[in-house]
């Protein structure tokens, strides 16, 4: 019969805890002293690799790291440092509006079939229109962590300019929060759209940049690109 050699810690339970519970506290102190990078090396000098509280004081430290931010970068966080959605209903509510835009790169092909109303799949304009509004209506289905928000006008303005589909999308709400995002993916599913209409023409279409051009309403006042 083998005998297995046990440690003093594996023989008195009381004692395991006791040594787990030393490691842990100084594990923190590595961790908030040198940063996280250090911790693993830490645990493994500390023999607490199997013990699953490393994790424990990873999650915990990350938080920690979270909170010391300003507040107004940590608005989709809890004091976990987990994402939720953000409480507004103390916010007051304003008009706001929010426009963004997205440039869609066409091949000459494209742009010949455009110019001469002869794409396969039918009116490119009107479907990528459509499309828009649509997105901008479900963004909060989209985007997580997105308040729904009753709409009052959404526009999505198509223009061929050279080679290019310029895409300018307009929301407008009367709310407790913004309507970037709203603008935004209305930009992006108009966008995605074109793509959609055009490549069995040529896959060589380009979505280029998405961005908002400027956004009215709220407490962080009124915004443009560029100023």
């Amino acid at each position: 019969m083998t005998m297995v050699a046990r440690s003093a810690n594996e023989r008195h339970p009381m004692k395991k805890r006791a040594a787990v519970a030393f490691g842990l506290e100084k594990l923190l102190q590595v961790t908030v002293a040198f940063g996280e990078k250090y911790s693993f090396l830490a645990a493994h000098e500390l023999n607490l690799c199997n013990t699953g509280a490393v994790f424990d004081i990873m999650r915990a430290f990350k938080a920690l790291r979270w909170l010391s931010k300003p507040m107004s970068t940590l608005t989709h966080l809890n004091i976990r440092g987990e994402a939720h959605m953000v409480d507004v209903s103390a916010k007051e509510e304003t008009a706001r509006t929010a426009v963004a835009q997205s440039k869609v790169q066409l091949t000459p092909e494209i742009v010949a079939a455009i110019t001469d109303d002869s794409l396969p799949k039918g009116d490119l304009l009107a479907t990528a229109r459509i499309a828009g509004i649509q997105g901008a209506k479900k963004c909060s289905d989209l985007i997580p962590l997105c308040h729904p928000l009753p709409l009052s006008k959404i526009t999505v303005d198509i223009e061929l300019q050279g080679h290019s589909l310029v895409i300018t999308t307009l929301c407008k709400t009367s709310g407790k929060t913004g309507v970037e995002m709203e603008a935004l993916t209305a930009a992006s599913v108009a966008a995605l759209t074109v793509y959609d209409m055009c490549k069995g023409i040529d896959k060589g279409i380009i979505i280029g940049e998405t961005k908002l051009l400027n956004k009215t309403g709220g407490k962080s006042g009124d915004w443009s690109a560029g100023v």
